[in-house]
């Protein structure tokens, strides 16, 4: 019987030593100590195509090391609407990469120059104009806009 319970610890450690790497980010991380986290690995580039179909968003980022087909199955919505082509964007991968799926993003930096608006391609809504407030007038006790200099009388 002795044997049998070392053996079962045995494959037991063998099995969660193994699978620490996949189930510690995704299942423990929050609640792990710092020292016991695993370093961040930063893989930064440059998006440089984007296609959005029904269920996935692919993006093709090319970094330092080489080009990145990053896939997106979870948050396909959040994160078509976050990154355009041309901004600067960060994953944290072990190591390069050509393909990953579900990469976590660590930061986004969108293109130097031109607004949101020429991006997209969608306009912006037009400015609205200052809202109108009135203020009590001191001389006649009555309600002035802020630009009119003369009171109305009170009756």
């Amino acid at each position: 019987m002795k044997l049998w319970l070392w053996l079962l610890t045995f494959v037991l450690g063998v099995a969660v030593g193994a699978s620490w790497p996949i189930l510690e980010k995704r299942y423990f991380g929050p609640y792990l100590p710092p020292f016991l986290k695993s370093q961040v690995h930063a893989v930064s580039g440059t998006v440089v195509r984007k296609q959005r179909d029904p269920d996935r968003l692919l993006l093709t980022v090319s970094t330092e090391l080489g080009t990145t087909l990053a896939t997106f199955k979870e948050k396909v919505a959040e994160v078509d609407l976050l990154i355009e082509e041309g901004d600067e964007i960060a994953f944290d991968l072990p190591r390069y990469e050509p393909f990953v799926h579900d990469p976590e993003i660590l930061r986004v930096t969108k293109q130097a120059g031109g607004s949101p608006s020429s991006r997209s391609g969608k306009s912006l809504p037009a400015e609205t104009p200052e809202p109108f407030y009135t203020t009590p007038s001191s001389e006649t006790g009555t309600i002035a806009p802020p630009e009119s200099s003369e009171s109305v009388p009170t009756q």
